[in-house]
C-alpha cells in the first residue's frame, strides 16, 4: 500500500482514537470472495489507561480500498 495513504487513513484514525496517534499499522491485503481487487486490513494496537490507572489494550482495525477509502472502521477494549 502507497505510504502516503497510510498516512492519510492514519490521520483520521488518529483523530477518532487519539490512543492510538503515533502508532503505525500492521497491513495486510485481503481478499474479498466474488470481488476483483483486494481490500486492505490495517490494524492499531495500543494500551490506554482506565480511570484507576489500570491497562486497557486497544486495537483499532480499519478495512480500506486500494484507493485510500475507509469501509470500516472497529475497536475492541
Amino acid at each position: 500500500m502507497d505510504p502516503k495513504l497510510v498516512e492519510k487513513i492514519s490521520k483520521r484514525v488518529y483523530s477518532r482514537f487519539p490512543e492510538v496517534a503515533g502508532k503505525k499499522p500492521s497491513i495486510k491485503q485481503s481478499k474479498t470472495a466474488g470481488a476483483d481487487h483486494a481490500n486492505y486490513v490495517l490494524t492499531y494496537n495500543a494500551t490506554s489507561k482506565d480511570i484507576r490507572g489500570n491497562p486497557i489494550p486497544r486495537l483499532v482495525r480499519v478495512v480500506a480500498d486500494i484507493t485510500g477509502r475507509i469501509i470500516k472502521m472497529s475497536t475492541s477494549r
